[in-house]
């Protein structure tokens, strides 16, 4: 889903927390990064659980550049293992390795609450 599906004052967080964590710009990509420079990468899932907060990830890369292309592989919700590519990037080298501590910190802490949330769920079944 595009960035602009997101409420106003989801994307304000996640420009906030790009600003915040790029300021000025980050210096070690534009030093050693040729402007041109073209990837592709995956987000792997590093441990089991449950996934939350592909959305947001794509917005943080899509709001530092609109041309990154993000494809989830998974749905939110849904139950991962560790080890597994959650989603594909392709686009400006900078862009994603700039965008890429904001992204996945937005990613591993929304997972990690949906993923203790099942377990209590689990937990307390029946």
């Amino acid at each position: 889903m595009p960035p602009d599906t997101l409420s106003p004052k989801i994307l304000d967080c996640i420009r906030r927390a790009l600003d915040e964590d790029i300021a000025s710009g980050d210096a070690t990509s534009n030093a050693i990064i040729p402007p041109d420079e073209s990837v592709l990468g995956r987000i792997i899932a590093k441990q089991a659980g449950i996934v939350a907060g592909l959305q947001i990830a794509q917005a943080s890369f899509q709001l530092l550049d609109e041309q990154v292309a993000f494809r989830a592989l998974v749905d939110d919700g849904s139950v991962v293992k560790s080890g597994q590519t959650l989603a594909n990037l392709s686009g400006s080298a900078r862009s994603i390795l700039t965008a890429e501590r904001t992204a996945l910190n937005f990613l591993m802490r929304m997972s990690g609450i949906a993923t203790l949330t099942h377990n209590f769920v689990q937990a307390v079944a029946g």
